[in-house]
């Protein structure tokens, strides 16, 4: 019997004769008591509209087109694709679509666009596809990308439906567990299921269950439709019912949500025999799933019952669950010495200790584990240990947390919740490379959290470069943790490469506009970028200097007054930080810059203000000497190098040629050409500066010819090195002519005593080529080598 007969009527292309025809035949079957019946007459319903649509009809009734003969491409495209919805066994199979997107191929562009507005408005009227093969059907069509298109187009309302139903996972209808759903009631059933869902969402219990107990009568093998029914049951508090349903659920997928909900049922009902025994049964499938930990405790200690092995085995894996909020209400009301088990009686003293310690309460924790009794179990022995190494670290009692850590090292078994643990207790206690290692071999966990201490851990060891890859990695999966972000700027500052470090500081001040420290951070950068002006406006435009003085913001504020040639300004800020902070290495380090860029007027003012303070420091004499020698003070300066000189005071750090050279020069000044020539070691000799001090030596002893040698020397050494040497050079070059006239004149045997005195070489001359500055001491600290902000 075919759909024309099922119905009644003769072929016919005119849908309202169909539709009054099923409303006939429908009011003939009465209360729908004959459900095949009813299935039969909705298939041949459905089958004739289709026909009608799809298949003209000649005034006799018999079918001009048979399939697909006449369709344009776009017509049997679409007509395909309402056959495979009509089928449903086909319509949430993958491969079907996949079959049908690839016999579309041949369609031009204009066909296309068609198509997919056409296929669109179908699925706008026919919702009830899986997800996964609606986002198929849109990346093919780019429907996404040109929604706003349908928002025009098509009510507000529609266009939100379907692109909501693209939503999958938990909480959202699947399309598992339907494959014996009848297709030509799939949609009723479907929109029952969706009806009751939203009703349950909108807390309206009584027309969740009408709507899901008319789809449970459609099917009723469908696990998403037996959860949603019996959580409607058990807002309604027809528990029994409710448990039914959970069961009925369970058996057919076996997932142990159902069990959970049958288990929180008992709890309500205080079956706590029964509770107990599910609990029981989900921990030995799930020895992972902390809320039947929880459960299962909750339920032994009120069913008053002595716990087996099995059920004392799960009681110390709640060691390791978190606690919930049931759990610390119940813990606040036992007391664990009135149990006669001792696991029980452990587990829950150790319980109370790990909410102390949650709660901050160290001490109260320290007394509940000094009331334990002897533990038997090795587990529980080593969460004890765990714990007093968490309460010394927070009584900072230290040297106690470090004895009980040399135990907890010895264990062989620590699971791997307790060695999470143990991770803190070492981050807390500053063994950075206990926490690596035991993050590296026994956790190995990728985790955001545990890749943060990681990080936290390499940083601190100065593994910089990894410490990078791990901050990187924690940030791909948490972008918004300003922490982790500074961190990363740390790393990469101290790696100097202070385009990365600037970028991650201000997605650290992106994140938390309120760090002053990522702010101060950012000038930094600014400065290693030598983005003078940009640092001082940063400065000034975030007000740093009144919501964050410090010694590192003086400082950065000294080099970049230096480099935009404030000079006077970057003396201000090196006073202030001696003054507030009495930190000498920043004004050491503005002494370095100004004997370097010849800023000494600037200096006069500075050394008469520290003078008296520093007049014992070697390295404030020395840099006194070379001030004096490029204020062309040399009287004074030899006076003061004399000084340092007999009493040790040359800086340790100087090499021992500059010793011999100042000490050689010296003796020059004085006139005793002899002791020069004595300060000079063999291995010296190799220096240009030396050579041209032994010349003068020699040329001061008359011996003309050995100073012509050693200006020779010195001159082909000089020539070697750079043109920087321009100025000595030409020295050289005059001494060498003056030289070999004194020995001409040697020869004559004629030497007048006034005409010797004419062509004396004085030590002016070589006093005023030499460059002071090459002998500046560079301060014991560089802007880029100071602690960063913590």
């Amino acid at each position: 019997m075919d759909c024309w007969e099922q119905l009644r009527i003769k072929p016919t292309s005119d849908v309202q004769a169909i539709k009054k025809a099923y409303a006939k035949q429908l009011k003939a079957l009465g209360h729908l008591d004959d459900v095949s019946a009813f299935q039969g007459l909705r298939e041949a319903y459905e089958q004739a509209l289709l026909s009608a649509k799809h298949n003209k009809l000649d005034v006799d009734g018999y079918r001009l087109h048979q399939h697909n003969v006449g369709m344009t491409g776009v017509e049997q495209a679409l007509y395909a694709v309402e056959m495979i919805y009509s089928d449903f066994s086909q319509r949430v199979q993958s491969i079907v679509w996949d079959n049908w997107l690839l016999s579309i191929n041949g369609l031009n562009k204009e066909a296309k666009e068609e198509l997919s507005v056409q296929l669109l408005r179908f699925f706008l009227d026919h919702p009830f596809v899986p997800p996964t093969i609606l986002k198929r059907l849109s990346c093919h069509f780019d429907w996404i990308a040109n929604q706003w298109i349908f928002y025009r187009q098509y009510p507000e309302s529609l266009v939100d439906r379907f692109f909501g139903s693209f939503k999958d996972g938990p909480g959202f209808l699947t399309y598992d567990g339907l494959q014996g759903l009848p297709s030509v009631n799939a949609d009723e059933y479907l929109q029952r299921r969706l009806e009751g869902r939203h009703a349950l969402i909108c807390n309206d219990i009584r027309s969740a269950i009408e709507h899901l107990m008319s789809a449970y009568a459609i099917y009723d093998a469908d696990p998403v439709l037996l959860r949603l029914l019996g959580c409607s049951f058990e807002l309604a508090n027809l528990l029994e019912r409710a448990k039914d349903c959970f069961y009925a659920g369970y058996q057919l997928d076996n997932d142990l949500d159902f069990l959970l909900r049958i288990a929180t049922i008992e709890v309500k009902q205080k079956n706590w025999s029964q509770s107990l025994n599910i609990y029981t049964l989900i921990f030995n499938i799930d020895p992972q799933n902390h809320e039947a930990i929880h459960g299962l405790y909750t339920s032994l200690l009120n069913s008053n019952q002595i716990p087996s092995d099995e059920i004392e085995s799960a009681l110390v894996r709640l060691l390791e669950a978190p606690i919930n909020e049931r759990m610390l209400i119940l813990l606040a009301e036992i007391d664990f010495q009135e149990f006669e088990s001792h696991v029980l009686k452990v587990v829950t003293a150790l319980l109370k200790v790990k909410v102390s310690l949650a709660l901050g309460k160290a001490n109260e924790a320290l007394t509940t584990l000094n009331q334990l009794p002897a533990i038997q179990d090795y587990r529980l022995a080593v969460w004890s240990i765990l714990f007093k190494i968490k309460v010394c670290t927070n009584l900072n009692r230290h040297a106690d947390a470090k004895h009980y850590i040399t135990y907890i090292q010895q264990c062989e078994e620590v699971c791997t919740e307790a060695k999470k643990e143990l991770v803190v207790c070492y981050l807390e206690l500053g063994y950075y490379l206990h926490a690596l290692n035991l993050i590296n071999i026994d956790i190995n966990d990728d985790n955001h959290i545990y890749l943060s201490c990681r990080a936290r851990c390499n940083f601190e060891l100065a593994n910089y470069s990894d410490a990078i890859k791990d901050y990187q990695s924690v940030l791909t999966q948490l972008d918004i943790s300003a922490n982790d972000w500074f961190r990363l700027g740390q790393c990469y500052y101290l790696v100097k490469n202070y385009q990365q470090a600037l970028t991650s500081f201000r997605k650290c001040v992106h994140i938390d506009n309120a760090n002053i420290n990522a702010k101060v951070e950012i000038a930094a950068c600014l400065l290693a970028l030598n983005e003078y002006q940009k640092v001082v406006n940063y400065i000034n435009k975030n007000d740093l200097y009144r919501v964050r003085f410090s010694l590192r913001l003086l400082w950065i504020l000294t080099e970049a007054s230096f480099g935009l040639n404030r000079t006077k300004d970057a003396l201000d800020y090196a006073v202030q930080a001696w003054e507030v902070f009495t930190c000498q290495s920043l004004v050491r380090r503005c002494i370095y810059l100004c004997i370097t860029y010849k800023k000494i007027d600037q200096l006069v003012d500075l050394f008469e203000v520290f003078d008296k303070a520093a007049s014992v420091s070697t390295w404030w004499l020395w840099h006194k000497l070379i001030i004096l020698f490029l204020q062309k003070q040399y009287s004074s300066a030899f006076d003061l190098l004399k000084s340092i000189e007999s009493n040790g005071h040359f800086p340790p750090v100087l090499a021992v040629s500059i010793h011999s050279f100042f000490s050689s020069l010296l003796y020059i000044w004085e006139c005793n050409p002899s002791k020069a020539t004595g300060a000079m070691t063999v291995k010296e000799e190799q220096s240009a500066a030396s050579q041209v001090l032994l010349g003068l030596a020699e040329f001061g002893m008359q011996n003309f010819v050995a100073a012509m040698r050693h200006w020779v020397k010195a001159k082909r050494l000089l020539n070697v090195f750079s043109e920087d040497y321009e100025q000595w050079l030409l020295l050289i070059n005059h001494w060498i002519v003056l030289a070999s006239e004194s020995t001409n004149m040697q020869n004559t045997m004629c030497v007048d005593e006034k005409e010797y005195q004419k062509i004396f070489i004085n030590i002016y001359s070589l006093l005023d080529v030499i460059n002071w500055a090459d002998f500046a001491l560079v301060s014991d600290e560089e802007p880029s080598s100071l602690n960063i902000c913590p």
